[in-house]
C-alpha cells in the first residue's frame, strides 16, 4: 500500500484556465522527497486545449480523471479518489490540494511538504491534517490566529512561525486548501473523504465531527504554509451560493447539490438525533452547536459510532440520488 494520493483538483467551469500554474504546482508536488506516493489530476470540465497543455508537460508522471459533468469540487475529488484507488489499490492516505496553492515560496520550493504532513498525521493518530496557506485560511475565524490577509505583504514570512502544532478543537475547522484525510475515512464514509451535499459553502464545518467520529484526531501543521492564489478557478465555480440566494432567498449554509434546498439542510437540523449523536454545523455561524454532553474534556465522542452514522446518513448522498459510478469521466493512467 502507498502512503499517499495526491490529488491536485482543477475546474474549467468558469472559463479561467490557468495552465502555466497548474504545471508549476504539479511540478513541485512531483518534486517532493518523499518515498511512495502517487500524484493525481482532478479535472472538472477543463478544456481540451488545456488538458493537452498539462499532458505535453507532464506525460505519464501523474494519472488523470477528466470529469465530463459539472459537479462541485467535493463530488470530482471524491470520483477521482475512488478512480485511482481502483487502479492502484488503497493508499494510506489522500492529500487534497486546491488549484491555487503551489509548494514554493519565491520560486524556492519547499521539498518536505507531503513529508512534514504525513509525519504529523501519523504521530497525532489523525483523520486528517492541514496545511496553512497564506490567503483565505480561516485560521483567524475559526481558530483566533492572525490571518495574513490582514498582514502586509513583508510581515507574511513571520506568520509562518508557531510555536507548535495545533489541535483543531470539536467544533472547529480549516478552510479546505491542502488537507491530508486518512484512508479510515475513506472506508467508513463508503468510499468518500468529503461529504458530498453540499453545492457550495459549509463542508468543512462537518470535518471535526467526522474525526471524532473515527476517534482520530485533526491537526493544523506549524511546519506547512504555503502560497495561496485564491479563486484560481473560481470559488464553487458553477455553484455560487447567491445565484441560489437570487433564485429561492435561501442562506449560503442551506445550498445543497442534488438536494431540495433549504429544506434538506432545514430537516437535518430539525433532527433530534444530530443533538443526540453529538453533530453541529457551521457553529462560527451559529447554526447549530454540538451537543457538549456528548464529548469528554479531551474532545473524544463518547459514541463515536453513532455519531458517524448520522454523517454518513445526512451529509452524504445516497446512491439512489447521485450515483459516482454514472459520473461521465475518462481516466488516464501511466
Amino acid at each position: 500500500m502507498d502512503k499517499v494520493l495526491v490529488v491536485f483538483n482543477t475546474c474549467g467551469i468558469s472559463g479561467r484556465e490557468n495552465v502555466g500554474h497548474y504545471v508549476e504546482a504539479l511540478k513541485g508536488i512531483a518534486d517532493q522527497k518523499f518515498e511512495g506516493y502517487q500524484v493525481a489530476l482532478s479535472s472538472c470540465k477543463n478544456s481540451p486545449d488545456a488538458i493537452q497543455y498539462l499532458r505535453q508537460n507532464l506525460g505519464n508522471s501523474i494519472t488523470y480523471n477528466l470529469i465530463d459533468d459539472a459537479v462541485p469540487v467535493q463530488v470530482s475529488s471524491n470520483h477521482t479518489v475512488r478512480k485511482n484507488v481502483d487502479y492502484f489499490g488503497e493508499f494510506e492516505t489522500y492529500l487534497y490540494i486546491d488549484s491555487g496553492v503551489t509548494f514554493s515560496h519565491n520560486s524556492v520550493l519547499d521539498e518536505n511538504v507531503i513529508s512534514k504532513l504525513y509525519s504529523l498525521h501519523k504521530e497525532k493518530n489523525c483523520a486528517m491534517t492541514s496545511g496553512r496557506v497564506d490567503r483565505d485560511s480561516g485560521i483567524e475565524r475559526w481558530i483566533g490566529i492572525d490571518h495574513p490577509d490582514e498582514m502586509t505583504k513583508e510581515n507574511r514570512d513571520q506568520y509562518k512561525e508557531l510555536s507548535e502544532h495545533i489541535k483543531v478543537p470539536i467544533g472547529k475547522t480549516l478552510n479546505l486548501h491542502i488537507q491530508l484525510f486518512d484512508n479510515s475515512v475513506y472506508k467508513f464514509y463508503d468510499r468518500r473523504l468529503m461529504p458530498d451535499i453540499f453545492a457550495s459553502f459549509c463542508t468543512e464545518s462537518i470535518f471535526s465531527y467526522m474525526c471524532a467520529s473515527l476517534d482520530k484526531n485533526f491537526y493544523i501543521s506549524k511546519d506547512v504554509f504555503l502560497p495561496h492564489e485564491t479563486s484560481m478557478d473560481m470559488a464553487c465555480s458553477g455553484f455560487r451560493p447567491e445565484w441560489a440566494k437570487q433564485k429561492s432567498g435561501i442562506e449560503n449554509w442551506q445550498h445543497t447539490f442534488m438536494l431540495p434546498y433549504p429544506e434538506t439542510i432545514n430537516n437535518i437540523l430539525k433532527d433530534p438525533e444530530m443533538w443526540s449523536s453529538g453533530c453541529g454545523y457551521e457553529i462560527f455561524e451559529n447554526v447549530a452547536a454540538h451537543n457538549p454532553d456528548s464529548y469528554d474534556e479531551n474532545d473524544k465522542c463518547k459514541n463515536p459510532e453513532r455519531l458517524g452514522k448520522f454523517i454518513l446518513d445526512n451529509f452524504y448522498l445516497k446512491k439512489e440520488v447521485f450515483d459516482y459510478d454514472k459520473l461521465s469521466s475518462n481516466f488516464l493512467t501511466f
